[in-house]
């Protein structure tokens, strides 16, 4: 996995650390809506992060991007088994699957937006970047 992270720090070293963020953000999203498991997301992304935030000039990027993967890890509304809330919802039978796929993408670009907008008021007022 280090060799993976160093391609990600040869792509991003001209990068701004906030469009670095947005684009962890976007891809760890996009794979977590396409998994069943918050684990599958965590495991092969953590060590090249690690790897590649080791290699930036940022104190603490390491950490601060792991927290986003991990939280980010918890964005599953597209279908009813990734999550075991969403299996207790869908077994009201109040609604299908099509319908939490619709709504679900709506979900995750507001999930999205949240975790971008923090990044660039609230963690530049922390301090964090």
């Amino acid at each position: 996995m280090a060799w993976i992270g160093g391609v990600v720090l040869n792509l991003t070293n001209a990068m701004p650390t906030l469009m670095i963020f947005t684009i962890l953000v976007f891809v760890s999203t996009i794979v977590r809506s396409m998994e069943a498991s918050g684990i599958a997301l965590i495991v092969p992304i953590a060590p090249i992060i690690v790897a590649a935030a080791k290699g930036w000039s940022i104190p603490g990027a390491d950490t601060v991007l792991l927290m986003v993967i991990g939280t980010v890890s918890h964005a599953a509304y597209l279908l009813p088994m990734q999550m075991t809330s969403n299996m207790v919802m869908y077994s009201s039978g109040y609604f299908e699957v099509k319908d939490m796929l619709k709504s679900g993408w709506a979900f995750i670009l507001i999930y999205m937006l949240f975790w971008i907008i923090t990044a660039y008021t609230y963690w530049k007022w922390l301090g964090l970047w």
